[in-house]
């Protein structure tokens, strides 16, 4: 069996979107997983045979440290001698296609997601605009997680390289018959998951939010506006502080004493908040190809998102959801207030939104998508 080699900065990102294609790629290639952190459930990836190495890899700059683990990751890549190395997030492409490329391995094939540079400013913008195109120089198979990130590596003149999309879009795709609400509630028959929230009343209108607690998720807009919505609206928050920028005591705050906001913290699975939900909200400021709206559009649940990359490859606005403005909680109040007075039309729209993930986001698909990609760069 040809070696493949996945490279993630933290194990998260395996847990949360890869295992799956892990394991149907098991079937094809010996898989080794490099992340930094032990592995909270080594033994799944022991089940399907795919091999597991800790390298330090800070998420923070920091270049002393970083030095050391493409040294290190160097010396594992050149004893695993992989056929392909991929690295996904942009820690690890930055010391995976150095390491590989020093490795002198002939496939190196890194992912870009969320860039930063597009929307950093001055000398900031020139560093992140800089590690794009040293990943880029190294890597001999840059992907594009959707359009959107396509276009800003062309328009930032990143790289001259061909820059292809795996299916249309999306690192993973969606398990569309767990993303379903069939599949949900038979779940909380047997007792594997449970439901989060039922209504009060019957014109009560659900609003949801799973994500990183920070500002760039757009949490401050969606605050605001949600506090200027009627008072038979409830908004259902599932997530944690983002670490690196959490978010500011006052907010929290305000979340806490809101009688119509209910925060259920981290959950691993958000299909019960998804289930509740009328609407799901995104008011993200920047994104690569994010996964709750797709998540939610399995679930049937409409997506009201912002005009950004991935957003907005998803969403068509009132055909699936509804579009609008980033960092603007008045465009933001609008959009919730077009669900609003047209609430009979949400189911609708829920029932378009899984059949657009149905067609184009099907995991099924992508798996398959991304075994032919690797067979055509490595025959």
């Amino acid at each position: 069996m040809k070696k493949l080699v996945i490279i993630t900065t933290v194990p998260l990102t395996i847990r949360a979107f890869l295992m799956e294609q892990l394991e149907f790629l098991s079937e094809q290639y010996d898989i080794w997983v490099i992340s930094s952190g032990e592995f909270p459930d080594i033994e799944k990836l022991k089940k399907i045979s795919v091999n597991y190495i800790n390298v330090d890899m800070k998420r923070r700059v920091s270049p002393f440290s970083d030095v050391l683990s493409i040294i290190r990751l160097r010396k594992i890549l050149k004893d695993i001698n992989p056929d392909i190395v991929h690295s996904f997030t942009p820690k690890a492409g930055l010391i995976g296609m150095i390491a590989s490329f020093f490795a002198r391995l002939q496939n190196r094939v890194h992912s870009f997601t969320g860039l930063l540079f597009p929307t950093k400013k001055g000398w900031r913008k020139q560093i992140f605009r800089l590690v794009d195109i040293l990943i880029c120089y190294c890597a001999t198979n840059p992907l594009a997680e959707g359009a959107g990130v396509k276009r800003d590596l062309l328009e930032g003149n990143i790289t001259q390289k061909h820059l292809e999309i795996i299916g249309s879009g999306n690192i993973a795709g969606v398990n569309v018959a767990y993303f379903s609400k069939q599949q949900f509630l038979i779940d909380v028959g047997n007792g594997t998951s449970k439901s989060i929230y039922n209504k009060t009343t019957p014109d009560e209108l659900v609003f949801s939010y799973a994500g990183r607690f920070t500002k760039d998720k757009g949490l401050i807009e969606l605050l605001d506006a949600f506090e200027e919505m009627p008072n038979n609206c409830r908004l259902l928050l599932a997530g944690a502080q983002d670490e690196r920028a959490p978010l500011c005591s006052s907010v929290i705050s305000r979340i806490k004493v809101n009688p119509h906001i209910i925060n259920f913290g981290w959950l691993e699975d958000i299909r019960g908040l998804l289930y509740a939900s009328d609407v799901f909200v995104l008011p993200s400021y920047r994104e690569g190809f994010p996964n709750t709206p797709l998540q939610a559009s399995s679930m049937e649940v409409p997506s009201i998102v912002t005009d950004i990359n991935g957003s907005n490859e998803i969403i068509r606005d009132s055909l699936n959801g509804y579009v609008v403005l980033p960092q603007s909680k008045n465009s933001l109040l609008s959009g919730m207030m077009k669900a609003y007075e047209n609430k009979q039309n949400l189911p609708k729209l829920g029932a378009q939104a899984r059949q657009v993930v149905l067609q184009k986001f099907d995991r099924t698909k992508h798996h398959q998508n991304i075994l032919s990609f690797y067979k055509r760069i490595s025959p």
